[in-house]
């Protein structure tokens, strides 16, 4: 890829978006039943969630794109998806990224305005290329909003897309990774070892970790048959396993910090603890991904 003009990848306006996201979000203290909502309180969830959701769409429609709800219901209640695609329509062979606007503790900066703004911020460096972005609704109570996006996409949607790669809470861990799976789906091998590639070329250490026992919105896709992988940052000295699980919740309910720097469903999910540098390394790897891949 020698001679390749580099795009200039901005953090700090990723920075600036997640903060105007996080401005719309309101605050949410660690809780043991954050994922049971009903009534009222999930009313309230989505409300909060769509007006993230509102941010995130107007950085799109900056960039010319058209975005489109996908609506679904879930415990009665409205809940909304977005796809996101050139204004001249979804070419073929294109890369999805893909992240959620729902967020369950703090104000939501790691978890998963991070990922919002990274997609804007890649839409607005990916000119002309073959990329399409969504965002999905009640990730957190087990990725609902992913698994309607995909049983309802149509025929021509589905032929349109090649791969799909998640973002994942980006800016607090101390390990940068590439996952070679989460829960069932197996990332594909060809596309992990590209993004590898570009960023050992970077001088960057991006990390290879497995987590079979987390969930997450590419799950759907890989059932469906798509080439999936997930970019995520976490401390791998400290990877929550199934049987720490409420242990780690109430943990951080208690308001434990983690040593490690993430703070994913904790108190300080907040705007200060992101760390400028993930979002730099990560953006200039996909970026430079997508213009050596999907360049019209």
């Amino acid at each position: 890829m020698a001679g390749i003009k580099r795009p200039r990848f901005s953090a700090t306006r990723v920075i600036k978006t997640i903060k105007e996201i996080c401005a719309a979000s309101q605050y949410y203290p660690p809780s043991l039943d954050q994922f049971q909502l009903a009534g009222d309180e999930l009313r309230k969830y989505l409300d909060l969630s769509f007006a993230r959701l509102h941010i995130y769409e107007s950085k799109i429609k900056q960039c010319d794109y058209k975005t489109q709800w996908r609506m679904f219901t879930y415990n009665g209640q409205a809940a909304f998806n977005s796809f996101a695609f050139p204004k001249q329509g979804i070419r073929a062979n294109s890369v999805l990224f893909i992240a959620h606007h729902d967020y369950c503790a703090g104000l939501g900066a790691e978890d998963n305005a991070t990922s919002l703004a990274l997609m804007a911020e890649l839409a607005r460096q990916c000119t002309n290329c073959r990329i399409c972005f969504a965002s999905f609704d009640l990730e957190e109570p087990g990725y609902k909003g992913s698994a309607h996006f995909v049983a309802n996409l149509s025929e021509q949607e589905h032929s349109m897309i090649k791969i799909v790669i998640d973002l994942e809470c980006l800016g607090s861990g101390k390990d940068l990774v590439i996952a070679n799976q989460v829960g069932k789906a197996i990332s594909d091998d060809e596309l992990v070892l590209d993004l590898h590639a570009i960023a050992k070329q970077r001088g960057y250490k991006f990390s290879s970790a497995s987590f079979p026992c987390f969930f997450a919105d590419h799950i759907p896709f890989w059932q469906a048959g798509f080439k999936t992988a997930q970019v995520t940052s976490c401390d791998l000295d400290h990877v929550v396993t199934p049987d720490m699980l409420r242990a780690e919740l109430a943990f951080l309910q208690a308001g434990g910090v983690r040593e490690g720097g993430s703070v994913v469903h904790s108190k300080n999910d907040l705007p200060r603890f992101i760390k400028k540098q993930n979002l730099k390394q990560i953006g200039d790897v996909l970026v430079e991904f997508v213009k050596t891949h999907f360049s019209a």
